[in-house]
Protein backbone atom coordinates (compact mmCIF):
# COMPACT_ATOMS: atom_id res chain seq x y z
CA UNK A 1 0.00 0.00 0.00
CA UNK A 2 3.23 2.03 0.70
CA UNK A 3 4.32 1.71 -2.77
CA UNK A 4 0.85 2.85 -4.06
CA UNK A 5 0.36 5.92 -2.11
CA UNK A 6 3.98 6.76 -3.38
CA UNK A 7 3.82 6.54 -6.93
CA UNK A 8 0.57 8.40 -6.18
CA UNK A 9 1.91 11.24 -4.37
CA UNK A 10 4.62 11.33 -7.66
CA UNK A 11 1.84 10.91 -10.09
CA UNK A 12 -0.09 13.87 -8.33
CA UNK A 13 2.85 16.43 -8.79
CA UNK A 14 4.47 15.69 -11.64
CA UNK A 15 3.56 18.11 -14.91
CA UNK A 16 1.44 17.02 -17.64
CA UNK A 17 4.57 15.59 -19.38
CA UNK A 18 6.33 14.66 -17.16
CA UNK A 19 8.10 11.38 -16.02
CA UNK A 20 8.88 9.16 -13.20
CA UNK A 21 12.01 6.85 -12.72
CA UNK A 22 12.22 4.19 -10.69
CA UNK A 23 15.65 2.21 -9.85
CA UNK A 24 15.76 -0.38 -7.60
CA UNK A 25 17.88 -3.78 -6.60
CA UNK A 26 16.98 -6.81 -8.31
CA UNK A 27 15.66 -9.52 -5.42
CA UNK A 28 18.42 -11.53 -5.91
CA UNK A 29 20.90 -9.11 -6.33
CA UNK A 30 23.81 -10.16 -3.40
CA UNK A 31 24.37 -6.29 -2.63
CA UNK A 32 22.10 -3.67 -1.53
CA UNK A 33 19.79 -2.79 1.50
CA UNK A 34 18.44 -5.85 2.77
CA UNK A 35 14.40 -5.75 3.17
CA UNK A 36 11.98 -5.65 0.92
CA UNK A 37 13.11 -5.47 -3.15
CA UNK A 38 10.69 -4.86 -5.70
CA UNK A 39 10.36 -6.48 -9.12
CA UNK A 40 9.12 -4.86 -12.25
CA UNK A 41 6.14 -7.18 -12.35
CA UNK A 42 5.40 -5.99 -8.92
CA UNK A 43 5.33 -2.32 -10.04
CA UNK A 44 2.78 -2.95 -13.15
CA UNK A 45 -0.59 -3.32 -11.36
CA UNK A 46 0.17 -0.63 -9.29
CA UNK A 47 0.86 1.45 -12.29
CA UNK A 48 -2.09 0.66 -14.46
CA UNK A 49 -4.44 1.62 -11.55
CA UNK A 50 -2.97 4.77 -11.51
CA UNK A 51 -2.94 5.36 -14.90
CA UNK A 52 0.50 5.81 -15.34
CA UNK A 53 1.91 4.78 -18.53
CA UNK A 54 5.21 2.29 -19.09
CA UNK A 55 7.05 4.34 -21.32
CA UNK A 56 10.49 2.55 -21.08
CA UNK A 57 12.16 -0.20 -19.47
CA UNK A 58 16.05 0.52 -18.47
CA UNK A 59 18.93 -1.80 -18.33
CA UNK A 60 20.40 -0.32 -15.14
CA UNK A 61 23.00 -3.21 -14.79
CA UNK A 62 23.73 -6.36 -13.53
CA UNK A 63 22.42 -5.35 -9.80
CA UNK A 64 19.69 -3.27 -10.91
CA UNK A 65 16.05 -2.59 -12.95
CA UNK A 66 14.58 0.24 -14.07
CA UNK A 67 11.26 2.08 -15.61
CA UNK A 68 10.42 5.55 -17.30
CA UNK A 69 6.75 6.18 -16.31
CA UNK A 70 4.63 8.37 -18.01
CA UNK A 71 1.56 10.67 -16.61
Amino acid sequence: ENDKAVLAEAKRILKPSGKIVIVEWKKDSPFGPDGKRMEIEDIKPIMRKLELKLAEEIDAGTYHWGVILEK
